[in-house]
């Protein structure tokens, strides 16, 4: 008998935390690690059989509920890298995957428990239960295939309007993402030129605030107002041959939360020209 869980039973562990451990980086965007991925769920699946023939040999002393977390905790610190930035603490990404986890354990083992519970009741053929449990599977797998189907859709219309690009000043060199925003149609008041929004890493690495004193530019926006840090580059090559030259940046913290993204263009950059504008700073 506990073979069967040594063998089986770990078996079908491992495949539910790999599925769990796919969802929860599907849903939250997690770096895709294959071999950390199997030794995370290798170990929690070995855990689980552990503890499965301890409450079977009556000698389990370790409450399901704490069990169940400590193997959450388990799951999701050895699957994921986390970093603490100043929008997000560690914590709140670690309690957020929780979260998502637990949903996705709830839809899986909570569903076949149910099932199992009530199927074991069945001593003949219930066409009304069968519906029942039919309705059930088809709204949970709706459910879930439409939040899919919304976070593919949303990666999609992203990825359209995002554009591979080499930034060069001076004799630097750099391979960045540039995002395509309606919503940024920041100008300079001085010029009337176009501002485009590039990441403060982007910025450092380039070394333009050792060559440039930095422009100060107001901005007004929903989420408040001041001035912004702005430099001038050389140029922005991308991929398919257009050119940017002699465009200002605004220097930014942080861009988006995946740090995908290293510049926004401004929205009157839909067209990008090959010889760009001479400004006056």
């Amino acid at each position: 008998m506990y073979s069967f869980y040594a063998d089986f039973y770990w078996i079908l562990n491992f495949v539910m935390n790999q599925f769990l451990v796919w969802l929860v980086a599907f849903i939250r965007r997690k770096e895709y690690t294959p071999f950390r991925w199997a030794v995370a769920c290798a170990v929690v699946a070995l855990i689980s059989v552990i503890h499965k023939i301890s409450v079977l040999e009556q000698r389990s002393v370790v409450p399901d509920g704490a069990y169940c977390v400590f193997c959450v905790l388990m799951l999701i610190g050895l699957s994921y890298k986390y970093k603490s930035n100043k929008k997000r603490s560690v914590l709140t990404e670690i309690l957020t995957d929780m979260v998502i986890l637990m949903f996705g354990v709830s839809i899986t083992a909570g569903c076949i428990l149910f099932m199992q519970e009530h199927m074991g009741d069945m001593k003949s053929a219930d066409v009304k239960k069968a519906f029942i449990f039919n309705i059930i599977s088809f709204a949970i797998l709706y459910a879930l295939f439409f939040v899919m189907r919304n976070i593919i859709k949303n990666e999609a219309e992203k990825c359209e309007t995002i554009m591979c690009a080499t930034l060069i000043h001076g004799s630097v060199k750099k391979n960045i993402n540039v995002l395509y925003d309606t919503g940024n149609n920041l100008f300079s008041p001085y010029t009337n030129e176009p501002v485009n929004i590039i990441s403060k890493e982007t910025v450092v690495q380039m070394g333009v605030r050792d060559k440039q004193k930095p422009i100060l530019i107001p901005y007004n926006s929903i989420g408040g107002s001041g001035l912004l840090e702005t430099y001038r580059f050389e140029k922005l090559v991308f991929m398919d041959g257009s050119i940017m030259m002699n465009f200002l940046g605004a220097v930014s913290e942080r861009i988006d939360k995946t740090g995908d993204v290293q510049m926004i263009l401004n929205c009157s950059n839909k067209k990008i020209k090959r010889h760009g504008t001479t400004g006056g700073h």
